[in-house]
């Protein structure tokens, strides 16, 4: 049986237990992935809200609000993703 995730990916999905869609990770973000919750938040009609930033840059967010805003922009082959490619389950380590 092929494996889908191995253990150089940084988070090992097999592993991770009893998570939620309501439960938030840790990004790293870009500025094209500020653009976009920015440009979200024009579009409705709302304000842009304050992103809980650590000092090494890890933002926190609910994992259905990633998947909402970035889902469409998550593909093999972009060259302008939203946020880096690793995220935590857990709150980064100080």
């Amino acid at each position: 049986m092929a494996k889908f995730f191995d253990d150089r990916t940084p988070m090992n999905f097999m592993n991770v237990k009893n998570r939620d869609y309501n439960d938030h990770i840790w990004v790293k973000m870009t500025s094209h992935g500020e653009q976009i919750i920015k440009n979200y938040c024009k579009r409705v009609g709302i304000r842009a809200p304050t992103l809980e930033r650590d000092a090494r840059g890890w933002t926190r967010m609910h994992f259905g609000e990633v998947v909402q805003l970035f889902g469409n922009e998550m593909y093999s082959g972009n060259s302008n993703l939203p946020i880096k490619n690793t995220f935590l389950a857990e709150a980064p380590k100080k």
